[in-house]
Order: structure tokens, then C-alpha cells, then sequence
């Protein structure tokens, strides 16, 4: 049973649709079925990135089935291990999701867009005085204006969302190997020198200095290099913590 989610797997990229119609709703089955998915992603070393977007036009994901509330189901209920719809605190997962927002997404289906940008944490993404606004009037936020406050990447035309987000996977795929922890050569990519290091690399600077290059002592070390971390950057430059792809 789908249980109102469909998988798709291209090569290395990982497609999970919210398909339950009218509004992609999310009940305890789903989520559950959403958290096995994810930590199937998570362990499954062939696949690196996935896109999560919803079925249909209008919504991507209204959050609840509050039908399913009114119908007797808890707000504590065992929602899987990552919490609701599988992402709300994931564990251990090291590879990128990127979400297609095709359409409304409000409630906990924000929180599948943005994990960390809740009722809570809202505030530390954008100015605290927006978020407040936003929390205590209820009034909705267009894409350009969740563009403008850093909260999504890219604004395309209605329907070109999934395409965007295939094209950045696959920008993810064929790149630096240090995207991803998990990979054998990532120390032997991360050594490139800054005139040979493209500029997608900004991601794998501080998991790869932190999780998979070797230390070395300080006699060891080169002069020359002394001050540098392990993806070229001097100690001059400003420090530069991941970003989203």
C-alpha cells in the first residue's frame, strides 16, 4: 500500500510524491510511511539526493488530517522516528532533500518544506519581528516573499517546480563527491586547491574538515598551508557554513 505517498527512483535521486487527495494531508499511516522512506534514503548508499513534492496544482501539503483528529487520532501519537511526515527530527541523515513546492503548504506541511522553520524556530530564520507577525496574524506568505526572506531558493512558473528541483539534483549528483560524508574519495576531492575548487563546493568545506579528512599534527604540516583548511580556503577568509543547494 502507498498509504498516499508515491517513490521514484532515477539513478541516484530519490523522488517522493504527496499524493492524497484533496489537499496531500498527512495521518499517522502516512507519516510512518514517510519515515520509513526517509530512513531507507538515509542508509541506502546508491541514492544521494531526494526531491519531495506534492500531487496535483493547488497544494503541496496542508499538514494534519484533521479529519483523521476528528475521527479520534492524537497529536502524541507515534509519528515514526523523524517525528512527523518523517523530517520534523530526522536522524542521521547526511544527504540532501530538496522540496518541489507545488502549491500551498501550510501547517506541519510547512515543516516538511522546512524542518527547522516551525512555531519555535521560525525566528531564527528570518527577522524576528516578520516571524512574530506571521504567527500571531496567520496571514500567508506568496513564494516571492518566502524567496525574499531566504526561506526557498528559486521562484518558477506554476508547474515548473518539479523541473527546477530534477535540475538541481542532478547538478548535486554530478558534483564534488564532498557533498556527501559518506563517500570513500570525498577527502581526495575536498583537497583541491581554491583556483580548482568550484563554487558549489560551500556545502562540503565544513563537513569535510569536520567528519572526513585525517588530521595530521602540527609538525606535519606544511608552512605553506598551516593555516588553511581542507578545501583551500585560507585562514584570511571568512568562515562559511552550508548552504542550500
Amino acid at each position: 500500500m502507498s498509504d498516499g505517498v508515491r517513490t521514484e527512483s532515477i539513478e541516484a535521486i530519490l523522488e517522493v510524491t504527496l499524493d492524497r487527495p484533496k489537499a496531500n494531508a498527512i495521518g499517522l499511516a502516512m507519516s510512518r510511511r514517510l519515515n520509513d522512506i526517509f530512513s531507507r534514503f538515509r542508509d541506502d548508499p546508491e541514492l544521494r539526493v531526494a526531491i519531495v513534492t506534492g500531487a496535483g496544482d493547488r497544494f503541496f501539503c496542508a499538514g494534519w488530517d484533521l479529519k483523521a483528529a476528528s475521527e479520534g487520532e492524537k497529536s502524541d501519537e507515534d509519528w515514526g522516528p523523524g517525528g512527523f511526515g518523517g523530517l520534523n527530527y530526522p536522524r542521521n541523515l547526511d544527504k540532501p532533500i530538496i522540496s518541489a513546492v507545488n502549491g500551498i503548504a501550510c501547517g506541519g506541511g510547512f515543516e516538511i518544506v522546512l524542518p527547522d522553520a516551525g512555531t519555535i524556530k521560525l525566528p531564527r530564520r528570518i527577522p524576528y519581528h516578520i516571524a512574530v507577525e506571521f504567527l500571531m496574524t496567520g496571514r500567508w506568505m506568496d513564494a516571492a516573499e518566502a524567496k525574499h526572506w531566504g526561506l526557498a531558493n528559486h521562484v518558477v512558473p506554476q508547474g515548473a517546480g518539479l523541473a527546477k528541483a530534477r535540475q538541481i539534483a542532478q547538478h548535486l549528483v554530478d558534483g564534488p563527491h564532498c557533498y556527501f560524508p559518506r563517500s570513500s574519495s570525498c577527502y581526495a576531492t575536498a583537497r583541491w586547491s581554491a583556483s580548482t575548487r568550484p563554487s558549489n563546493c560551500t556545502i562540503a568545506c565544513t563537513r569535510c574538515r569536520r567528519s572526513c579528512a585525517p588530521r595530521t599534527s602540527r609538525k606535519e604540516r606544511a608552512p605553506s598551508v598551516k593555516s588553511a583548511n581542507r578545501c583551500g580556503r585560507g585562514s584570511n577568509a571568512p568562515a562559511r557554513r552550508g548552504g542550500a543547494a
